[in-house]
């Protein structure tokens, strides 16, 4: 691993500006050596202050940069594969913002032209390296709440106000709340308690037919609410709901998950997390947990994946197989049947 690890940033948004950048700033070890956008005005509005060697709009005069030892791709869902493609060629290491794809073939092309280059993708699924769902995750390994039997989560971040007028699209995202939003909540379920392997019902609904978005109002043509039941790994029950169409400031998701010998919920009234269990006593067990500043966890945890020989977590399979269940519950909307079960 380089003394300072060269990144270059593609893509000057929103996810950028405010989680990926100033986490990187924070990071002694990493240095923004270039940033690309698709305007110019983009890449020169985020490259103040950021001290970067090179800014501007061509990807490939990017790419060939020596001092570019990683990318983040952070662009728009329907740029994910071509992006995705170049970087792989040009044999750079990525991160590729979530959802991975619009659809899971877009996620194979992917997975498949960074294998071919032999180059790590990790999808950045930032959820994970929150203190609370690392604490969580261990807990529920030395078996605190005994067997996962139930578990609710809730992912909805509140009205999505700011965004360009390409989120509210479906030909452009792929999807809606479900696909934005609620691949997270999936990648939680996988990561904490099992692997998805039905989708048992599902329903979803756009509420707001005009949203305001990019100084002006527009229509979506994605849902904003979801609705969906899953069956897990060793046949946990998980509820999930998914929400653009909140009017009030919310937490971006919430969860309990229900054991056979306890509980434990996550960013509720009780505080980031809270167990109650016999083994630590008659009340809730509140957890003191040091709070590193945003998003230095994941980039380090990045870094560290795309070392010779590391394990890439979370991986493009991981990626896919959150498009996937989202495909499912899709497919059950559109049926309105029940009992999809996931792919492979």
């Amino acid at each position: 691993m380089p003394e300072r690890y060269g990144v270059g940033i593609l893509g000057a948004g929103g996810i950028a500006s405010t989680y990926h950048v100033p986490a990187l700033l924070a990071m002694p070890e990493v240095k923004i050596t270039a940033i690309c956008s698709r305007t110019l005005a983009g890449a020169l509005a985020m490259g103040e202050g950021v001290g970067a060697n090179w800014v501007g709009t061509d990807l490939a005069l990017m790419l060939c940069r020596p001092d570019v030892d990683a990318v983040l791709i952070l662009t728009p869902n329907h740029t994910h594969l071509e992006m995705v493609e170049r970087v792989a060629a040009a044999g750079k290491p990525m991160l590729l913002q979530k959802p991975m794809g619009r659809t899971a073939e877009e996620c194979r092309k992917m997975m498949a032209a960074a294998e071919a280059a032999r180059t790590p993708l990790v999808v950045s699924f930032m959820h994970r390296y929150l203190p609370e769902v690392q604490r969580a995750r261990r807990y529920i390994r030395e078996g605190l709440i005994g067997q996962v039997e139930t578990v609710r989560i809730r992912n909805a971040p509140g009205t999505t106000s700011t965004i360009r007028d390409w989120f509210y699209r479906r030909e452009l995202v792929g999807g809606g709340c479900a696909l934005d939003i609620g691949v997270h909540g999936i990648d939680l379920l996988r990561y904490l308690v099992g692997e998805v392997e039905e989708v048992l019902s599902a329903t979803s609904r756009t509420f707001r037919t005009g949203v305001q978005a990019n100084g002006h109002r527009v229509q979506p043509d994605n849902e904003d609410f979801a609705l969906a039941t899953y069956r897990l790994t060793g046949g946990v029950i998980a509820i999930h709901e998914m929400s653009w169409s909140h009017r009030s400031p919310v937490d971006r998701f919430s969860m309990e998950i229900y054991g056979s010998e306890g509980s434990l919920v996550l960013r509720s009234a009780l505080g980031p997390l809270a167990v109650f269990s016999p083994r630590l006593g008659p009340d809730w067990f509140v957890p003191r947990l040091t709070e590193p500043p945003v998003g230095i966890a994941q980039h380090r945890a990045f870094l560290a994946a795309i070392q010779p020989g590391a394990t890439v977590e979370p991986s493009g399979r991981d990626g896919l197989k959150a498009v996937e269940v989202v495909e499912l519950l899709y497919q059950l909307v559109a049926k309105g049947e029940t009992g999809c079960s996931s792919a492979g």
